[in-house]
């Protein structure tokens, strides 16, 4: 199994790939799978497979952060919430991949946490979020793209906005998530405001 990690401002992720049993044949200018050579893999994930302190821009998992993170997983596509230390156990069949989008879970009153997990029709769904700030009871968030954004939420929001309309939103209470649709824009990033 090949696991690599990357990192932006307000969130991690983590990639699990199992590339084994084929290769390039280029006589036939194909990849062809050995399957005597491919076998189901097995290994775990942890949000400390990221390094959050390197780098230009370090996330430091303080001020008012918990030990948890909202994990979403791109292939399953479900949102899990785990603490630090926490083990995800993952087994791979040949060709197989996971992606792991990690974010912090920030407590932004004493009955609401939340995390921005970001545009999920992105590979680096993290990778979408410019900014993330939380505000008395509710939190702001600058996305740069289209798509689906996701969200952990430990309560249901009253309302959210999109460069300030209202608009409509999935809220799965089991999981916590809290699902826009941002459309194309054509310009500047959005700014998706979540109301507690």
């Amino acid at each position: 199994m090949w696991v690599f990690f990357s990192k932006k401002q307000y969130a991690g992720v983590v990639g699990a790939f199992n590339c084994q049993g084929g290769g390039w044949f280029p006589e036939e200018r194909i990849n062809k799978c050995a399957s005597q050579c491919s076998k189901r893999v097995y290994s775990t994930i942890s949000p400390n497979d990221v390094e959050w302190y390197q780098g230009s821009e370090p996330i430091v998992l303080i001020d008012g952060m918990e030990e948890e993170f909202a994990v979403y997983l791109y292939q399953a596509k479900r949102l899990l919430l785990i603490k630090r230390m926490d083990d995800i156990h993952i087994s791979l069949d040949p060709f197989d991949f996971e992606l792991f989008t990690m974010a912090p879970v920030k407590r932004i009153s004493s009955a609401i946490k939340f995390a921005a997990i970001g545009l999920t029709n992105m590979l680096n769904t993290g990778g979408a979020l410019e900014h993330v700030k939380a505000i008395g009871l509710h939190a702001l968030v600058e996305v740069k793209g289209c798509g689906e954004m996701w969200a952990y939420a430990s309560k249901e929001p009253t309302r959210c906005k999109l460069n300030g309309r209202e608009v409509d939103f999935v809220y799965g209470s089991e999981e916590g998530t809290v699902v826009i649709q941002v459309p194309w824009n054509g310009g500047p990033n959005s700014i998706v405001e979540y109301l507690f």
